[in-house]
């Protein structure tokens, strides 16, 4: 979702009607970039909102296999996967965050969280 698309005007349209109603919010999307992050960061500090950043760390291997599990519609294109990962820069705490986590996949599927900051 490159800065400028439709996609990210209607995301960003969206976190600000819901944080200008008080809502909590969480952003389920990839935003690969640095430029996509910053967009959504500058919106939370805007209505002062307590930006929490999850990355899920994994391998091209661990995301293809993870993609292969879906079905119909939930399935992403290869070509979507490549593209985000070719975008991919890993948040660091210097974006904005007041809170970063980084999740990676343990054994049988479970998560194992651990803060960055």
């Amino acid at each position: 979702m490159g800065r400028g698309s439709g996609k990210a005007a209607k995301q960003e349209a969206l976190l600000r009607e819901a944080l200008g109603a008080g809502r909590n919010v969480v952003v389920d999307n990839t935003n690969p970039s640095l430029e996509d992050r910053a967009a959504l960061i500058a919106i939370g500090r805007e209505y002062h909102a307590l930006m929490i950043g999850y990355h899920f760390k994994s391998t091209r291997e661990q995301s293809l296999d993870r993609n292969a599990l879906r079905v119909g519609k939930a399935r992403v294109p290869y070509v979507a996967i490549a593209d985000v990962l070719k975008r991919w820069v890993a948040p660091t705490e210097d974006e904005g965050f007041d809170e970063l986590y980084e999740v990676i996949w343990g054994p049988g599927g479970t998560f194992i969280e651990a803060r960055v900051r």
